[in-house]
C-alpha cells in the first residue's frame, strides 16, 4: 500500500507537469514518471512474490493482541494458546511457550565513514547494512531446523519497540 502511494505521488504530479508542456516541465515529468513506474513495478513485484509462508503468517496472527511484521521478518505472541509464532522469509513456524530457550536483543551502530567521494558513501552504506543485519530481536528455540530466529525492527523505532517486545516475552513466556 505505502508503495503504491509513493508511486503515485510520483506519477499524477509528472502527469500534470507533462500536460502543461515546455522543456523544463517535460524533464522533470519524464523523471517523475520514470521514477513512478519504477516504484508501482516494486510495488507489482513486492505484491506476486509475496510466499505462501508469509499470507500464511499473515493470516494467522489477526486479531493476536501482539504482532510485528517488518520487511521479511515478525513475531506475534498468543497468551491464551501460549503460542509464539515466528516467521523469517521464506519460514513460518508456530512454537509453544515451553519450546523457547532464550531470547536476546542487539541494537549495533557505528561504523561512519567521514570524507567525500563515492567511496565514502560506499563505505557508509555498508557499514548502515551490516549494522541492520546485526540489530533485531533474537530468539533461540527448541527447533532442530531453525533454532535461532532473528526478527528485524525499523532502525528509526528499534530503542523503542526493542525493550517493549523483550517486556511482552519476559511477562509471556518467563512468568507463564
Amino acid at each position: 500500500m505505502k508503495t503504491l502511494r509513493t508511486a503515485a505521488i510520483w506519477l499524477v504530479p509528472s502527469y500534470v507537469l507533462l500536460s502543461i508542456g515546455g522543456k523544463f516541465f517535460a524533464g522533470a515529468a519524464i523523471v517523475g514518471l520514470i521514477f513512478g513506474g519504477f516504484t508501482l513495478l516494486k510495488g507489482m513485484y513486492q505484491f506476486v512474490s509475496a510466499s505462501s509462508d508469509e499470507v500464511l503468517a499473515h493470516k494467522m496472527t489477526e486479531g493476536l493482541p501482539y504482532r510485528h511484521f517488518f520487511q521479511d521478518s515478525g513475531i506475534a505472541l498468543d497468551p491464551k494458546n501460549q503460542e509464539l509464532h515466528l516467521y523469517s522469509k521464506p519460514h513460518y513456524k508456530t512454537y509453544k511457550f515451553e519450546d523457547i530457550r532464550r531470547f536476546e536483543t542487539n541494537i549495533q551502530t557505528g561504523g561512519a565513514v567521514y570524507g567525500r567521494g563515492l567511496a565514502v558513501v560506499a563505505g557508509n552504506l555498508a557499514s548502515a547494512k551490516n549494522n541492520a543485519k546485526s540489530s533485531g530481536l533474537f530468539i533461540d528455540v527448541r527447533d532442530i531446523d531453525f533454532p535461532r530466529w532473528k526478527v528485524d525492527f525499523n532502525l528509526r523505532k528499534i530503542e523503542k519497540e526493542l525493550p517493549r517486545w523483550m517486556e511482552i516475552l519476559r511477562q509471556h513466556v518467563n512468568e507463564s
